[in-house]
């Protein structure tokens, strides 16, 4: 479980230094500093956030509660074979497109089934984050 964890605006991260974006899709990118982000891997050096053109938001709901708004093509890890008694599965990575009803996807904490999932009728900039390259 995430202790003192906040959610922010993501508009509000991008104060750093303002780069020209390198591909079409973003509008604004910002070189950052003293930012983490945790990942499968734990906590990691974000570098760098970009903004996105408009995307249509992809919205999806969990059996834990939780809630995704996403874009497209944006990767989440689905759990195939799943072994209960073992507490395993197989990590696939997926675009949220091409997820269904009742996959179970990895959360942080464990695996859930999407109970709810498709376009939400919206459009909205996304957010990329440039990670360290070690991570």
């Amino acid at each position: 479980m995430l202790e003192n964890f906040k959610i922010i605006e993501a508009d509000s991260l991008l104060n750093g230094k303002y780069d020209r974006p390198l591909y079409d899709k973003f509008i604004e990118a910002y070189e950052v500093g003293n930012l983490q982000v945790l990942t499968p891997n734990g906590w990691v050096d974000i570098e760098g956030i970009g903004k996105t053109v408009e995307y249509e938001e992809w919205r999806i709901f969990t059996s834990g509660g939780k809630e995704l708004i996403c874009a497209d093509e944006h990767l989440l890890y689905r759990c195939d074979n799943i072994e209960f008694e073992n507490k395993k599965c197989d990590i696939t990575e997926i675009y949220c497109k091409n997820l269904q009803l009742g996959d179970i996807i990895m959360t942080k904490d464990g695996p859930e089934m999407i109970m709810e999932f498709g376009l939400t009728g919206n459009k909205s900039h996304m957010y990329d984050l440039q990670l360290s390259e070690d991570s």
